[in-house]
């Protein structure tokens, strides 16, 4: 695995461009849980969410196909966006969020991005992905080694075959972070 140039990774603006309040608006006139603002508009703050968008812009092709998987208010894919990416796609469970995420994508000046219900079974479809990013998800259903399983195996199938699934794992000191209450 390659590592990341450190400094370059805080060096850099790791906002949404785009003001707070629009995000904020957003999630509220859409009915979305408040914790998608939060997470939006204080990304910059997270690691968990920096540092893996950090390694897909500096180790993967701009053109390859990034999908990410529980992506919540698209913040991450917006990101890649405004970073250069053009192929993405991202798919949540649900409905509201998805909304809040083609919305924002909107008004981010990003609407080549995708953003699908994992309810219309399309990411079945998927093949020959670059890069798989699952940020604040996997954790959810580790108590179940089956489910997890089955996820991996699935996830394998969708890249290619130099594709990487990007994943992180927290342990119970991440509740200890402010506004992760409504998260785990």
């Amino acid at each position: 695995m390659r590592s990341l140039p450190w400094r370059d990774v805080y060096s850099q603006d790791n906002s949404i461009k785009l003001p707070e309040r629009v995000i904020e608006t957003i999630v509220k006139t859409i009915g979305a849980h408040p914790w998608h603002a939060l997470v939006t508009t204080g990304r910059m703050s997270r690691d968990e969410v920096v540092v893996p968008c950090h390694y897909v812009l500096n180790y993967v092709e701009k053109h390859e196909r990034v999908r990410e998987i529980a992506c919540g208010s698209g913040h991450n894919l917006i990101w890649l966006a405004q970073n250069g990416f053009t192929d993405l796609c991202g798919y949540d469970f649900d409905d509201k969020v998805v909304h809040v995420a083609k919305r924002i994508a909107e008004c981010a000046q990003c609407s080549h991005i995708i953003f699908k219900t994992e309810k219309a079974f399309d990411i079945y479809a998927e093949t020959d992905v670059a890069v798989l990013l699952t940020v604040n998800f996997l954790h959810t259903v580790f108590s179940n080694k089956h489910i997890v399983k089955d996820l991996l195996l699935f996830y394998r199938d969708m890249l290619k075959e130099s594709g990487i699934l990007i994943a992180d794992v927290v342990d119970r000191s991440y509740d200890d972070f402010p506004n992760n209450q409504y998260h785990t």
